[in-house]
């Protein structure tokens, strides 16, 4: 997801696969046996999650459509962003 162009739904899967890490982990330690697990014992959400959650989660906003987008508020937005260079030739 690196440049940014993801979804607001893309952001929210992101978080969610990383917010499943800690359980992920709890389960692997218990192979598999979540009964009787309590808060206490689930690790706390860290970078390393989010890192593992962008190997999984792959942004749904192509190139053209970010261009789209940003065509459009061009014309009609209200918020004024700063052009990347192209890398067209």
């Amino acid at each position: 997801m690196s440049g940014l162009a993801c979804s607001g739904a893309d952001m929210q899967s992101l978080c969610t696969e990383a917010a499943m890490g800690p359980i992920r982990e709890v389960a692997q330690q218990r192979r598999g046996n979540l009964q009787n697990v309590c808060s206490a014992d689930i690790p706390m959400l860290a970078i390393g999650h989010f890192h593992a959650a962008l190997q999984v989660v792959k942004p749904s906003v192509s190139p053209n459509d970010l261009q789209r987008y940003e065509d459009w508020n061009d014309l009609f937005g209200s918020y004024k962003i700063e052009r990347r260079p192209s890398h067209e030739s």
